[in-house]
C-alpha cells in the first residue's frame, strides 16, 4: 500500500445529494480540515467510476461489521 501524497486536501465527507435526472448529475459535499466545505456535482458516469474505485481500493469489511449494519 503506498502512501497518500501530501497534495491530497484532508477531507470528511458532508453529505451527498440526490441524483438529478434532468442534469444527469450528483453533489456531493465535503468538509475540509481548514474549516471550509468543498462541493461538486459530477455525471453519472463519473460517479459510478468513483464508487467502484472506492469499493476496490477499501479492505473487505469483516462479517462483525456487515451484521451490525444490517440491523
Amino acid at each position: 500500500m503506498s502512501p497518500i501524497s501530501a497534495i491530497y486536501l484532508s477531507a470528511t465527507w458532508r453529505n451527498t445529494t440526490t441524483f438529478n435526472s434532468e442534469t444527469g448529475h450528483i453533489g456531493l459535499g465535503f468538509d475540509l480540515a481548514n474549516g471550509q466545505v468543498f462541493r461538486i456535482s459530477i455525471d453519472e458516469n463519473h460517479a459510478r467510476h468513483l464508487v467502484k474505485t472506492i469499493l476496490d481500493q477499501l479492505p473487505l469489511p469483516s462479517v462483525d461489521v456487515l451484521r451490525d449494519a444490517s440491523h
